[in-house]
């Protein structure tokens, strides 16, 4: 049928890509550092500061804020 055609040519048109993101844990250390909370509620749902926040370490949490603004980022482009 013509719109089963049709629906074909538009699904071999779309580009499909799947990324990933870097992001430099200095900067995510020295932001979560200046910014704090701020930061923290206007970039992460309360399920993820939850659960960044419960490593204890510094460089711990750091990295799961990294990981996370990275996939964020990757999501966005």
């Amino acid at each position: 049928s013509d719109a089963g055609q049709e629906e074909k040519i538009r699904t071999e048109t779309l580009i499909i890509g799947i990324g990933s993101d870097l992001c430099a844990l200095a900067r995510i250390s020295e932001i979560l550092e200046n910014q704090g909370m701020r930061f923290k509620t206007r970039c992460f749902a309360l399920e993820e500061i939850e659960y960044a926040d419960s490593a204890g370490d510094p460089a711990v949490i750091a990295g799961r804020y990294a990981k996370r603004w990275a996939a964020k980022e990757a999501c966005a482009k």
